[in-house]
């Protein structure tokens, strides 16, 4: 097909908790790890997807469900395809990556990458409002 140009879509990551911007003045531990995505992605700005966050410790964990309330977070559109392995790392083997449809601010949905929380969460406190930097910055 001479002439045509391939458009994939692009690669996004929706994070909810510590890799936030917007969390940065708060958080403990993610400074390195923050500063490799901004190196290696842009943000495109504030997203949310159904589901429930809980407080682990000082970080959240996300279970996705068609019935939760909206989960808050970003999207970040990756320019450098090995920073997702760099966030393996960090997220460890409590989470896994996967894909889901996220909501943007101007209602569209777009598919992104995320960490999943993959561990029992029985007894783990619920954050009700769904937004980790509001509960984190209630703790400060």
């Amino acid at each position: 097909m001479t002439g045509q140009v391939s458009r994939r879509a692009p690669l996004r990551l929706f994070v909810y908790g510590s890799l936030r911007s917007d969390a940065q003045p708060w958080v403990r531990h993610p400074a390195v790890p923050f500063a490799k995505l901004a190196a290696a992605a842009t943000c495109d700005g504030p997203a949310s997807i159904a589901g429930r966050l809980h407080a682990v410790s000082w970080y959240p964990a996300l279970v996705p469900s068609r019935h939760g309330s909206r989960v808050r977070g970003e999207v970040w559109r990756i320019a450098d395809p090995a920073i997702l392995a760099t966030l393996d790392a960090f997220e460890g083997e409590e989470y896994v990556r996967e894909r889901r449809f996220v909501r943007l601010e101007d209602d569209r949905k777009v598919t992104a990458h995320l960490y999943r929380y993959a561990q029992p969460l029985e007894g783990v406190p619920l954050i009700a409002s769904g937004d980790y930097v509001d509960w984190i910055r209630s703790r400060s």
